[in-house]
């Protein structure tokens, strides 16, 4: 079975008082998206990491996993982001 990647990008906005995901990127390993994301951690000079697994289907071997991390704008406002971190069976 193949198996895709996603990774899906979000930003607290206040307003709404939720998470708003404005972007995706699909990788072809977990080790790929796993090196994504400790790379926009970095960048991001992100604190307050938070990795919470927040489902896992076993017959599928599917699971998603949620990143949560507080950075800096570049104005410097904190921001709250949100990674989703899903792995899927590709069709």
């Amino acid at each position: 079975m193949k198996y895709a990647y996603v990774l899906r990008v979000g930003g607290f906005n206040a307003s709404l008082g939720e998470y708003r995901f404005y972007d995706i990127e699909v990788f072809t390993s977990e080790k790929k998206l796993r090196a994504a994301v400790a790379n926009r951690i970095k960048v991001n000079k992100g604190y307050e990491v938070d990795y919470e697994l927040t489902k896992k289907e076993d017959y599928k071997n599917e699971w998603s996993q949620l990143v949560n991390y507080k950075c800096l704008s570049s104005d410097g406002r904190e921001m709250k982001i949100r990674y989703e971190l899903l792995k899927k069976v590709a069709h």
